[in-house]
């Protein structure tokens, strides 16, 4: 079984809900597309007797994705195999990567799995729970077994810690058995009152796409892997509160990479107001630090090792790095810091400088709501998501200006 995610411009995945699944000929593999905005009508086509994916002519360059069968007997229950293909999508372009599992789908809610976390409770090792866009009240606790969370899209598929017993992080996941890789993509992590997510020595996790928002504790607030490795694409890590790393806090060993990440009015009353490393090993990539307190943004201690490059530091009230007690910081460059922020124009929904599909697909999310659950994206402000927006959306299409 395959999986498709869509990426746009700056790698970033596009958000809304698709899914088509064909049936296929006797013998073929069968592909399931998630994450493809419905703009403007655009849909996607299958042809059973090959796999492939064609997107119509209302597409100003049609893409093709195919593929040959899998032969899951050669792949073990925890495998992954990640491929990329390039597509252009109304002139836009994008990227698709591929999941290989040869586990099998658990989709929640449903009358089997009511809750995510009887999902996790049933599956096995190289299983993906997928889930549906909603509001789930629950904490959930993933133990000896490496499997991968799929929601919908960070937007729409949000986990909520609050109102929930308090005493444990929102999502805590223990020992993969060193089998990943394991996904996490496409939800949201939030009102954690002790940490949002907890990784305790879990190995070859991938987390993209995701936001992990209000969340407290002592120590990272949002994040603290401790020991295993990780990579973390496109995360964002907002308005969590600490002592020690508002944001996160990594320990005992961790290896792992923050790439194209967003650390924003993050709070640590000591340091570390993004990220602290502990005994750890972090690299930062292309991150953007926006209004984070603390007495250092980034701070390496005790052993630790952190690189940090091509970053984008600006309106935070401590300084942009800093080490200590044996700690390393590794400046290797093409990082900027300012006292102000630059302001995002109309219609940057996701507020990475460009207003193009990434926006319509945020908006699409919200249609025909008053837009309160996304703040900004009632662009007239006449109380409701409509075709207004999208005009106002369309007119200012391109790169902000600076």
């Amino acid at each position: 079984m395959r999986r498709v995610q869509i990426s746009g411009a700056a790698g970033r995945r596009f958000v809304g809900v698709l899914a088509v699944e064909p049936k296929p000929r006797a013998g073929a593999h069968r592909w399931n597309v998630l994450g493809f905005p419905l703009i403007l009508g655009v849909v996607l086509h299958a042809a059973p007797t090959s796999g492939s994916f064609l997107c119509p002519s209302v597409c100003q360059s049609a893409f093709v994705l195919r593929g040959s069968p899998v032969n899951n007997t050669a792949l073990t229950q925890a495998e992954r195999t990640m491929r990329a293909t390039t597509m252009t999508v109304m002139g836009i372009a994008a990227s698709a990567v591929v999941h290989t599992t040869s586990g099998a789908e658990l989709a929640v809610p449903s009358k089997q799995y009511p809750t995510i976390q009887a999902a996790i409770d049933g599956a096995v090792n190289g299983d993906v729970v997928v889930i549906a866009a909603g509001l789930y009240r629950e904490k959930l606790i993933i133990q000896d077994k490496a499997i991968s969370l799929l929601g919908t899209d960070a937007s729409t598929t949000i986990i909520d810690g609050a109102q929930v017993a308090e005493g444990s992080p929102v999502l805590h996941y223990i020992n993969s058995t060193q089998g990943g890789p394991c996904v996490i993509a496409g939800v949201t992590i939030q009102n954690g009152s002790t940490n949002g997510v907890i990784l305790n020595g879990v190995w070859n996790l991938v987390m993209r796409d995701c936001v992990i928002r209000h969340c407290t504790s002592t120590y990272g607030a949002a994040l603290i892997p401790a020991g295993g490795s990780a990579r973390f694409e496109r995360v964002t890590f907002r308005s969590n509160t600490a002592v020690n790393g508002g944001a996160v806090n990594t320990a005992n060993g961790f290896v792992g990479s923050f790439d194209s990440c967003a650390f924003i009015d993050n709070i640590a009353s000591n340091t570390g107001g993004a990220l602290i490393d502990y005994y750890s090993s972090s690299t930062l990539t292309n991150c953007t630090f926006r209004g984070n307190s603390g007495a250092f943004v980034v701070f390496s201690y005790l052993g630790s090792s952190t690189t940090v490059g091509s970053g984008a530091f600006c309106a935070n009230s401590g300084a942009a790095l800093g080490a200590c007690c044996g700690g390393v910081i590794l400046d290797v460059g093409s990082n900027t810091e300012s006292v102000n922020c630059p302001t995002a124009c109309v219609g940057d929904l996701v507020v990475d400088g460009l207003i193009d599909a990434l926006d319509v697909a945020v908006l699409l999310n919200f249609w025909n709501t008053d837009g309160s659950q996304y703040p900004g994206v009632d662009l007239n402000n006449d109380g409701v998501v409509d075709a207004g927006d999208i005009a106002v959306l369309l007119n200012s299409w391109g790169q902000c200006a600076q």
